[in-house]
């Protein structure tokens, strides 16, 4: 059905209904999400963090990551543009360029995710 057929959203006056109708044919919508993930803030240049599946270091613009297990890495920025995604087998030792930024550091074991909120200076 159309946004103007009634009954009308009394939320809203009929003159923003009636130009949502008009001028456009996409509705805007406002999603809410409940994520359980817990963020690791790293912002310590040269730290060495352990995590279960991954040891990550940053040394300025440049993440360095071993896996300890088979994993599939993904690098997301925080308004949500991939950077880096690929397997990584147990063992590897890779390195990404990155911009100043925050990054979230997405790691996939089987089933299992998880995220951490990186700091590149």
């Amino acid at each position: 059905q159309a946004i103007t057929s009634p009954p009308l959203p009394a939320a809203y006056p009929p003159n923003v209904i009636s130009a949502l109708y008009t001028l456009s044919d996409h509705l805007p919508v406002v999603a809410r999400f409940a994520l359980r993930v817990t963020p690791y803030i790293t912002s310590l240049e040269g730290e060495s963090y352990h995590l279960p599946s991954v040891i990550y270091t940053t040394e300025g613009r440049t993440l360095h990551l071993k896996s300890n297990h088979p994993m599939l890495v993904r690098i997301i920025d925080t308004i949500g543009r991939e950077w880096y995604q690929e397997t990584l087998s147990p063992g590897t030792y890779q390195s990404y360029d990155l911009p100043t930024g925050f990054y979230i550091l997405q790691v996939l074991r089987g089933s299992l995710i998880t995220s951490h909120l990186i700091a590149i200076p």
